[in-house]
């Protein structure tokens, strides 16, 4: 496990081409730990984004907070051209959470994963740079 954790704070991967980026997400006020979050960024200046968020902190606005942060974080340090998320079609509460953050649907792809036993279909989601900056600009 040891060597597990110390490959992952490398934060590359193993032949140095992309970020690993993971966070724990923690409630503030106990400290308890709230979900993760993690992104993957390409040489060609995309990033790959997925997070969890457990159970008893669903629908608290951890992952409205942490995703908005994090796309912060890719298109100002990181200087990513492209952010994007692939989700399960079934998966309505993060289809909403990408839509309201500003990503949009570039894509759908058939039997994109197994999953307990059966296929599911993934939505392909994107936000460009450009559309990041004007966000910004009228919040």
């Amino acid at each position: 496990m040891e060597d597990r954790y110390g490959f992952l704070s490398g934060r590359r991967s193993p032949d140095g081409r992309e970020a690993w980026l993971n966070w724990a997400m923690r409630e503030r006020s106990s400290g308890d730990y709230a979900g993760t979050l993690e992104a993957t960024v390409s040489g060609n200046a995309t990033a790959i984004i997925a997070y969890t968020v457990f159970v008893p902190f669903q629908r608290r606005g951890f992952a409205e907070e942490a995703c908005g942060r994090l796309l912060a974080h890719l298109f100002r340090d990181y200087r990513v051209n492209t952010v994007a998320a692939e989700i399960d079609t079934r998966n309505v509460a993060s289809i909403a959470l990408v839509e309201a953050l500003g990503l949009e649907r570039v894509a759908f792809r058939k039997d994109a994963d197994r999953f307990k036993g059966s296929t599911s279909d993934e939505f392909r989601y994107e936000m460009k740079g450009d559309v990041w900056a004007r966000r910004q600009k009228r919040s």
